[in-house]
């Protein structure tokens, strides 16, 4: 697991997190939830761009580090004085203070990377919907621009000879590539223009789409050009060689005068053994072809009834669950996800003591999860909320599952000032 601290970034005063397979912050508005999911992503790009260059140069040019995290995740105005950022992999560990500027970066693992695609899901995500013509609009380069490209691409995918079978219901999607446009068939036999559905729908299916397809096609991405990424292998197999096979003095002088044909290491490229070979081709192979996923979703509760956040909820763990080094982090409002959620790591808990038929009529059946793979967060007042008997901070007790206390007193909270109000409800006849 990868260890994330952040310190005094917007309403963020320190948050001190492992992160997991599935993730989930849960916290009124404005308390700081996107900024932990918006940070952990960046992150884990940082990571990824520094595994495929393998090197730090990028970032380590001033106020590169923060400035490409302000850009690309709209942080204006957030960062502080005292900003502080750490994080810790089994690839790369880097920490950044801004009163230093620079970040500061060392190897865990420099070759142990394996490339993973990165989606960042913002609250905007219905914006593919609601304006009809959003390709032709030119947006700013940030999170929303990168999803807008992630959807243009994972729609292609879809056609209304076989459209997507979405989440909701008896509701599919298609794309038709020559009108440019986006179709929902509803109830089998009415179809409309994605812009004309409902506010649930335009939330729904560009997440519906966008994990279906990065997840089940997750290595046949292509996140870059075929002559781009052959450009790429050819590089990084002159690179990884020589940082695998030369010491540092001798580095400078080789660059550049290794020769390859067609991506691949010419003949007379010697290696010690074929085990060398054979480890050397498992790291190309790996920086190069996708291997799993990471979505950061903010709040896909979204204009969703309780009982579909609930199908939402358990499609996401069944999908995650597919690979194992797909990870998902959410942020939400609803303690309907959270319910949900409960579910899905109960059946872990009692799949071995379930009779078969029983677990047949449980909808979450195909999306149990060991509680172990999953975090619960609670933010408040800038700090992570935690309970006597959480782990790693979390609002979960030692057997994973959220604790009571917690549904308990949210629900406390709701249902307050109808308790105070109950006594004085009922028959007028019944106080005579």
């Amino acid at each position: 697991m990868a260890h994330l601290i952040i310190k005094n970034v917007g309403p963020i005063k320190h948050v001190d997190i492992e992160l997991n397979k599935v993730n989930i912050i849960m916290g009124p508005q404005s308390s700081g939830k996107s900024t932990i999911n918006k940070i952990a992503c960046y992150c884990s790009w940082v990571e990824k761009k520094v595994s495929l260059d393998q090197s730090f140069g990028f970032f380590e040019e001033e106020n590169v580090f923060i400035n490409e995290l302000v850009r690309f995740h709209k942080l204006k105005g957030y960062i502080q004085p005292e900003t502080y950022i750490e994080f810790e992999s089994t690839i790369v560990k880097f920490k950044y203070s801004h009163q230093h500027g620079k970040p500061q970066f060392e190897w865990t693992d420099r070759f142990a990377y394996k490339r993973v695609k990165i989606s960042y899901v913002s609250a905007e995500r219905n914006m593919v919907a609601a304006i009809p013509n959003w390709f032709d609009v030119k947006f700013v380069d940030n999170n929303i621009l990168s999803f807008m490209s992630d959807w243009g691409t994972a729609r292609q995918l879809y056609s209304k000879e076989l459209p997507l079978s979405t989440i909701i219901g008896d509701v599919k999607y298609y794309f038709d590539k020559s009108s440019n446009k986006d179709y929902v068939i509803v109830n089998s036999d009415t179809t409309l223009e994605f812009t004309d559905t409902s506010s649930g729908l335009q939330s729904i299916i560009p997440m519906n789409v966008l994990l279906d397809n990065m997840i089940y096609a997750f290595d046949k991405i292509d996140d870059i050009s075929n002559f781009k990424r052959l450009q790429q292998k050819t590089e990084l197999m002159e690179l990884i060689y020589i940082l695998k096979n030369f010491s540092s003095s001798r580095r400078r002088r080789v660059v550049g005068q290794i020769e390859f044909k067609n991506g691949f290491i010419s003949e007379w490229k010697k290696f010690e053994n074929d085990e060398s070979e054979k480890e050397f081709n498992t790291i190309i192979d790996n920086l190069t072809n996708t291997k799993s996923c990471r979505f950061y979703i903010e709040e896909p509760e979204q204009n969703l009834f309780p009982s579909a956040q609930r199908d939402l909820l358990y499609y996401m763990v069944k999908a995650i669950n597919s690979n194992d080094d797909h990870k998902l982090f959410i942020t939400t409002h609803s303690p309907y996800i959270l319910y949900a959620l409960n579910n899905c790591m109960m059946g872990y808990l009692v799949k071995d003591k379930m009779p078969e038929a029983e677990k047949n009529e449980v909808s979450c059946r195909n999306s149990w999860i060991n509680p172990e793979l999953v975090s619960v967060w609670e933010i408040k007042d800038g700090e992570l909320r935690t309970t006597a008997e959480s782990r790693n901070n979390t609002i979960q007790g030692e057997d994973g599952l959220i604790s009571d206390n917690y549904f308990d007193e949210n629900m406390k909270e709701v249902m307050d000032d109808f308790y105070k109000m109950l006594n004085y409800y009922g028959d007028d006849k019944d106080r005579d």
